[in-house]
């Protein structure tokens, strides 16, 4: 389980460098949260404390850098969860960003539901 100091360093590393991303024209409806970095490191801390996957990036020039993702409903679950410990301006691309795939993926999970009714945006 996540102690709540690890909660804080995963919101605090996604609010500096990750990002939130909804996909309708892949092969499969996804919502995606992001992190890029040259250094593998941070990416490695991020999926051992909440999964995902790591790719290698190359280079057009220079060095490259690796490339964590979490997709699906485990990217939504985390966004949900670090909905509260986000900027304002995160919050935001996080709700349009749901309300979207709400209407869009296939049977999207009630707990979506639930949370906007608890943070009153049904």
């Amino acid at each position: 389980m996540i102690s709540v100091a690890e909660l804080a360093w995963v919101a605090g590393f996604i609010e500096g460098e990750g990002c939130f991303y909804f996909s309708p024209k892949t092969a499969h409806i996804s919502f995606m949260v992001c992190a890029a970095q040259v250094q593998r490191w941070p990416l490695d801390q991020l999926q051992k404390l909440v999964g995902g996957k790591i790719g290698r990036i190359a280079p057009r020039k220079g060095k490259g850098h690796w490339a964590w993702n979490l997709t699906g409903p485990r990217g939504v679950g985390l966004a949900l969860t670090l909905f509260s410990a986000m900027s304002p301006d995160r919050r935001q691309k996080i709700k349009e960003l749901l309300l979207v795939w709400k209407k869009t993926a296939p049977m999207a999970p009630k707990h979506v539901e639930r949370f906007w009714r608890l943070y009153g945006h049904v």
